[in-house]
């Protein structure tokens, strides 16, 4: 049953994508030029695409960068006898299996500041490639029509998790496969937003949505728990120069990951029909100007995350420079 529902939405996504589409190339063919909406857009995309390419090379430019140590745990199993010995003694058979957690430190560091140019060369690249006439710029205004922008959430699928990586990071997460995991899990985030927009029609409230909060909810979760656990626990407590970039990091951070669920949250329960009939809506028609400006929000909230990040980075580099000695390494 559900391969035979995801079939049939496979088909009217194709079948609706493919009506829009005529209907899109009809317009050009009879006016030749884009719609004054199109323009505005058009106009957006340039000035993020500048922005985060400024952005990428004052991070390449400026030479400086954070490369964290990143370590992992696992079960060691060891044969030891009452006295606590192994070795030799175990050959006398009177030793038994103990279990010990041991720590793999011999990782290599993760470049900080290489993952954030990384997120910023993604978001510019579907954005540039809109920006002149052919097949993908054609795909985004048919999509966009549809009221959705998979290539959007592709890019969020790949460049969300760099800077989750980086934010965990920064805020004292350390355990490699917990970063790893903790990537997967944005991914999967970036998936349940675009499900939402692709099913738009279930609101007010909708599965996929729902399931996107609860994952941004355990996403978070971790990293506050490694936050804590990192102020709280630490023998010898940051220094306040420190304290003042971890903190804005994790509160402005939350706020802005945030931020997108509301949009959403926003564009589910407000009525993006072209006419005054909702049900228009289930034809899959939006009004080009009433999406515009959920896409527009989109991109503000982008470009301002990573603008903000990489501003966060730069002043965390500059304060462990001023610091003699306090550096991210593993004990």
């Amino acid at each position: 049953m559900l391969s035979q529902y995801i079939l049939v939405e496979m088909l009217i996504h194709i079948n609706e994508g493919v009506a829009c589409g005529h209907k899109i190339m009809g317009e050009w063919r009879f006016l030749g030029v884009r719609a004054q909406t199109d323009d505005d857009l058009w106009q957006a995309n340039l000035w993020v695409c500048l922005a985060h390419f400024s952005a990428a090379l004052f991070v390449i430019i400026d030479q400086s960068d954070v490369s964290v140590p990143v370590t992992t745990s696992y079960v060691a199993w060891k044969e030891i006898n009452d006295q606590g010995h192994h070795g030799e003694s175990c050959r006398q058979g009177n030793c038994y299996l103990a279990v010990e957690h041991a720590v793999l430190s011999a990782l290599p560091d993760i470049s900080l500041a290489w993952l954030l140019t990384a997120s910023h060369v993604l978001s510019l690249t579907w954005q540039f490639i809109v920006l002149f006439e052919g097949p993908v710029q054609l795909y985004y205004h048919i999509q966009r029509k549809l009221g959705r922008n998979p290539l959007r959430w592709i890019e969020y699928a790949l460049s969300a998790p760099l800077m989750i990586v980086v934010i965990a990071a920064i805020l004292g997460q350390a355990d490699v496969c917990t970063l790893a995991l903790l990537g997967i899990c944005t991914s999967a985030l970036m998936a349940f937003g675009y499900l939402t927009e692709v099913h738009y029609r279930m609101r007010p409230i909708s599965v996929p949505h729902v399931c996107g909060w609860i994952m941004f909810s355990l996403v978070w979760g971790v990293i506050t728990f490694a936050f804590i656990l990192g102020l709280e626990r630490a023998t010898t407590p940051p220094p306040p120069s420190v304290l003042a970039v971890i903190y804005p990091t994790y509160f402005i951070m939350l706020t802005f990951f945030s931020s997108f669920g509301v949009v959403q949250a926003v564009h589910l329960n407000t009525d993006m029909s072209s006419g005054k009939n909702v049900l228009i809506k289930d034809k899959g028609e939006h009004d080009p100007l009433k999406y515009n400006a959920v896409e527009m929000w989109y991109l503000i909230l982008s470009l301002s995350s990573k603008i903000a990040l990489s501003v966060i980075l730069y002043f965390l580099v500059r304060t462990r420079h001023r610091l003699l000695n306090v550096e991210f390494r593993s004990v």
